[in-house]
């Protein structure tokens, strides 16, 4: 799934596997804008091991409504 090389790869590698082997979804476990940043070449942990603060950083930069207000 991921194309992200290196020693990262394969630990990206055995983290979805472990999260799937949880039973969670893929879309849990390795949504569509992290699956793009991987393919991308970008290191990004899945969004289950990064803490709050990195998640909501980058979802809401992604998500966030320019205007909103």
């Amino acid at each position: 799934m991921a194309t992200v090389d290196g020693e990262f790869g394969q630990r990206l590698q055995r983290a979805l596997v472990m999260l799937d082997g949880k039973g969670l979804p893929r879309g849990t476990s390795a949504p569509l804008l992290y699956r793009g940043l991987w393919k991308l070449g970008f290191r990004v942990p899945p969004p289950l091991m990064m803490g709050f603060f990195p998640n909501a950083l980058l979802m809401g930069a992604f998500s966030g409504r320019p205007g909103a207000w």
